[in-house]
């Protein structure tokens, strides 16, 4: 009797072990990404020797994407060369700056500074008004952030994660920036870049 009972204790325990189960959890992580893409459409035209006024189309796209719209900002900067270096091609109003880069005639940052409050003798600097358009989602506005100086700061809103930002420029020269006896002839040039910065 003792016997039938101790295996009949030794079946329950064995078929018992059949329904024991383990789970092993994997995890990985995904980084923070951002992309910004440069999409040139036209980047040349000419300068109306006497009213300064470009014609032809200079313009271009940036499209820009995050899988952390809240983390990042877009800062769109430009840049402009002057005899000490580097400057902001910005002014305190959005428009942009445009130096001559012929050798000899570079501007310099005093020229560079007076074209930006428009007052006039700002040798080979001419100054223009600088259009953008937004795609959906997108918010775009003007700001000054260290180190970037006068720049558009761009923002992706309702968790859209990309976007393309154009920029144009044409028309009429800002006032008190071009004369046709102070501006010698050349080429006159500004560069303009997005860069994305974590908030």
């Amino acid at each position: 009797m003792l016997m039938i009972f101790v295996t009949t204790v030794l079946t329950s325990t064995a078929s018992a072990f059949g329904l024991a189960e383990k789970g092993q959890m994997l995890t990985t992580s995904a980084p923070e990404s951002v992309g910004v893409e440069a999409v040139v459409t036209g980047n040349s035209g000419s300068i109306n020797s006497t009213n300064g006024s470009i014609s032809g189309t200079l313009s271009a796209s940036f499209n820009i994407q995050t899988n952390d719209p809240d983390g990042y900002d877009f800062i769109m900067y430009s840049i402009i060369q002057t005899t000490s270096g580097e400057a902001s091609a910005f002014d305190n109003d959005g428009n942009i700056l445009f130096g001559n880069t012929d050798v000899g005639h570079v501007p310099t940052l005093a020229a560079i500074n007076s074209a930006k409050a428009g007052n006039g003798s700002n040798p080979d600097v001419i100054g223009y008004k600088f259009l953008i358009s937004e795609g959906a989602d997108t918010s775009v506005v003007f700001d000054n952030v260290v180190p970037y100086g006068e720049c558009y700061k761009i923002n992706l809103t309702n968790s859209v994660t990309e976007s393309s930002v154009t920029q144009s420029i044409s028309g009429s020269p800002k006032a008190g920036t071009y004369s046709n006896s102070e501006d010698t002839s050349g080429t006159y040039q500004t560069t303009v870049y997005v860069t994305a910065v974590s908030k």
